[in-house]
């Protein structure tokens, strides 16, 4: 049950790492890296993290907590990734405009869950505390992607207009995917037989291979000046798919079923409740597994924004409005407003936003900069490091050499 729990609120973790919003446009030659890291919920909470990682066993009053404080929709999502960047930009002979390229290099790891109360219910305390019950598990959908990623993209800019497009190689490390389209469990009061009404599709990569699928990405961004002051950006990443290689799987039930002879104490753990025979016919019943090579589109990420330089106003140096979207089960839009304050070399940027795989959320982004070094750090939720009762925590690094 304990391995359940965790692949379900703790597995793998995305990408999305620009040292900066905007960072394909009006920046110098660079060498860069950034690392991110975060996790967010509209149930569990920080402390709920804390006591998972340093419990060994899970009290039923620990499992009834996350239980009453979970929504009846859940989400949950976790993103991690780094990436090291080349940037060359050749100054021309005309002052109007200039060019480059850029070559990358990223792993980014993506989890996204979007699922119903009822199955949290059912992964920590099985079928059994929920007789005379009818358990609804659908819609639920869960995807966890990991993937290496190789790029090389152009760079143009101009007075008023700045651009960048590219493509990169992909290689996936892992890939799991389940979408549960119908699914109500009903256990008898008495345990004597229980009805299971399902349709879903479950695909995952092999688990032997380091390199499981091989595939290809593009990106692109665009960045319109509308004077000194006012500027608006549009931003794709990782947006491509990837052939997961044939020792992957896939695996589909489309049934109604009842059920009926042992008492199964829990239905996720039929191996241990079960004979062998009366396992089999069960599993036969519940699933039909296929062998080969499936595609599968990326997490790519959407990003638009506006910016606004103000001038006359003292510390306050720029105001900014924010969209973004990241294509996984759990995210919602995100929306995000902040403001930029300059004390010398140090910049101060406080943030507001909701959405994502949580809700509201109060940020915090800090950059020191030199001639040629910068060095900065974006708290996610800054609130997840003050209050334990905060629904998610993140932050990210970053770190560029300019030329």
């Amino acid at each position: 049950m304990r391995v359940f729990l965790f692949v379900f609120t703790l597995l793998g973790c995305s990408n999305f790492i620009n040292a900066q919003w905007g960072d394909s446009v009006r920046v110098k030659s660079n060498i860069r890296t950034s690392l991110l890291s975060d996790i967010g919920s509209n149930s569990f909470t920080v402390q709920n993290y804390r006591d998972f990682n340093r419990s060994s066993f899970l009290s039923p009053a620990f499992k009834n907590e996350i239980i009453d404080g979970s929504a009846e929709k859940l989400r949950l999502g976790s993103r991690q990734s780094f990436e090291l960047a080349y940037r060359q930009l050749n100054d021309s002979v005309y002052s109007s405009w200039a060019k480059g390229f850029e070559i990358n290099l990223s792993y980014n790891s993506v989890l996204g869950i979007a699922s119903k109360r009822d199955v949290l219910k059912l992964i920590l305390n099985g079928n059994s505390p929920y007789a005379s019950e009818v358990l609804d598990l659908a819609p639920t959908k869960y995807q966890r992607q990991d993937f290496l990623s190789i790029g090389f993209r152009l760079i143009e800019e101009r007075k008023s207009w700045s651009w960048s497009y590219g493509l990169s190689a992909l290689f996936g490390t892992q890939f799991q995917d389940l979408n549960l389209e119908r699914g109500t469990l009903y256990t008898e009061e008495s345990g004597s037989y229980l009805d299971l009404n399902t349709q879903y599709t479950y695909k995952s990569a092999d688990t032997l291979n380091p390199i499981k699928g091989m595939g290809i990405g593009t990106g692109g961004s665009v960045n319109h000046l509308f004077n000194d002051q006012l500027s608006f950006g549009l931003e794709l990443r990782d947006f491509g798919i990837i052939f997961w290689n044939n020792a992957s799987y896939t695996i589909e039930a489309d049934t109604s079923f009842r059920y009926s002879g042992e008492l199964i104490p829990n239905v996720l753990d039929v191996s241990g409740s079960l004979f062998d025979d009366t396992q089999q016919d069960l599993e036969d019943a519940l699933l039909t597994k296929e062998g080969g090579s499936f595609i599968a589109l990326t997490p790519f990420n959407l990003k638009a924004n506006a910016l606004y330089k103000h001038k006359n106003l003292g510390r306050l140096k720029s105001s900014e409005a924010l969209i973004e979207y990241v294509y996984t089960p759990g995210f919602q839009p995100l929306f995000r407003v902040n403001s930029t304050w300059g004390f010398n070399r140090w910049t101060l940027s406080p943030d507001l936003s909701y959405g994502g795989f949580t809700g509201f959320g109060v940020g915090m982004r800090t950059n020191y900069e030199t001639r040629y070094w910068q060095i900065g750090l974006h708290l996610f939720n800054a609130q997840g490091l003050i209050l334990s009762s905060s629904k998610a925590i993140g932050a990210q690094l970053f770190f560029n050499y300019i030329f």
